[in-house]
């Protein structure tokens, strides 16, 4: 058996990197450009490629994808396709013109990103002044043509305690659709602020407790990959509740301006690349017998490390997101057995303790061990630093 599916799931092209932001999470570092990018030729070849191999959704992005030259010859070419379109923009380069043609060329979604719920934040993230009031304006003036719009939220230490305020923002300005992710780190990332067990364990509770809360028509939340994995307190928030292992390489498939092949996009290191479009067709890259073989579901189990070696779930889950390990990796059922197992040793160690050994009821109302209503008056009272009772009120009643 093959490890690649015979036809291509979803792929991410990162056609530029170019950008007009210089976000702090940027896994990519970009800013300025490569320059070795692939040729609009070359381009239009990747483009036939990836239909003749089934390419079933397509992402565009950058660096910024609205400074890739060509962005409106190249989503010409891909109208001649059956592959459905989506864009990823900080919306500082878009414009009434530029969303008029995406809908007249059948894009299926303009995913924006929005890192605040304040200005002051998502300005200080993205390194812009005026691009939060920029965004907001875009999305409006997307929803008036009827344009899908997805939400995108990169979640560090700077906006984790906006979330429940950025949740209402969502729901006053009628977006349905609001996708939230970790950064992980690489690039421009620093340690200092990714957020640790104590905000990832209630970024879950809070994205479950959305879920049960609103209705997808009302809002509908989703969480990336890099959230999981088989907890035992924290309902389902996941487009797939029982993680089966990184697809990257084998549903999925990655490309940097330059041509570089990758099964997955979010894995920035060089030692992910499997080939590249100018020497070889991405066809022939996937055929290659070691094409990501560092994801073969054989050799990832026996190459677990840490919490993952010993886990019940190793075999199934392969440790979750392959970006996220091993520099930053978080798991929920690792995160419940330690503190099932282990004795607290600070006041945000009981918090957590008691969290993970708590219950969600069926209107999204957490309670903790002993069967206390988490509400804000609670919290108060906890002796934690300022911090961590803002990160708990996210998921207060």
């Amino acid at each position: 058996m093959t490890f690649c599916d015979k036809k291509i799931a979803t792929a991410v092209w990162e056609l530029t990197l170019r950008c007009n932001a210089k976000c702090i999470h940027c896994g990519s570092s970009a800013g300025c450009d490569r320059n070795n990018n692939l040729t609009f030729e070359q381009a239009k070849s990747v483009v036939k490629q990836l239909d003749e191999l089934g390419c079933g959704i397509l992402t565009l992005i950058g660096g910024e994808y609205f400074l890739y030259p060509q962005w409106k010859e190249l989503l010409t070419e891909l109208t001649k396709t059956k592959i459905q379109v989506g864009i990823v923009t900080n919306a500082l380069a878009l414009n009434e013109e530029k969303l008029d043609f995406l809908k007249q060329m059948n894009v299926r979604v303009v995913g924006i990103s929005i890192d605040g719920a304040t200005a002051a934040t998502h300005d200080h993230i993205r390194g812009v002044p005026g691009c939060y009031e920029n965004a907001w304006k875009v999305i409006r003036l997307a929803k008036t043509k009827k344009m899908p719009v997805t939400i995108i939220t990169t979640i560090n230490k700077l906006n984790i305690v906006e979330l429940k305020e950025f949740r209402e923002l969502m729901i006053q300005n009628n977006c349905q659709a609001w996708q939230l992710q970790h950064a992980n780190l690489f690039g421009r990332m620093q340690k200092e602020l990714a957020i640790d067990d104590f905000g990832y364990y209630c970024t879950g509770i809070f994205a479950a407790q959305t879920m049960r809360k609103y209705t997808k028509e009302k809002l509908h939340l989703f969480c990336m990959h890099d959230f999981g994995y088989y907890s035992k307190t924290i309902p389902n928030h996941v487009p797939n509740r029982y993680w089966t292992g990184c697809m990257a390489g084998r549903k999925n498939l990655g490309i940097r301006s330059d041509g570089s092949i990758l099964g997955c996009l979010s894995l920035y290191d060089d030692k992910y690349v499997e080939g590249n479009v100018k020497e070889k067709s991405i066809s022939e890259i996937r055929k290659n017998s070691c094409f990501c073989s560092w994801n073969h579901r054989l050799k990832k189990f026996k190459n677990l490390t840490g919490v993952c070696e010993n886990c019940l779930f190793g075999l199934t889950c392969l440790g979750g997101c392959e970006a996220s390990t091993p520099t930053q990796q978080h798991c929920y059922y690792a995160i419940e057995k330690k503190w099932k197992e282990n004795t607290p040793q600070s006041p945000e160690d009981k918090i957590l303790r008691t969290l993970t050994q708590g219950h969600m009821d069926k209107e999204g109302n957490f309670y903790l061990k002993d069967g206390t209503l988490l509400t804000d008056n609670f919290v108060n009272t906890l002796e934690l630093d300022e911090y961590h009772k803002n990160i708990l009120k996210i998921i207060t009643s």
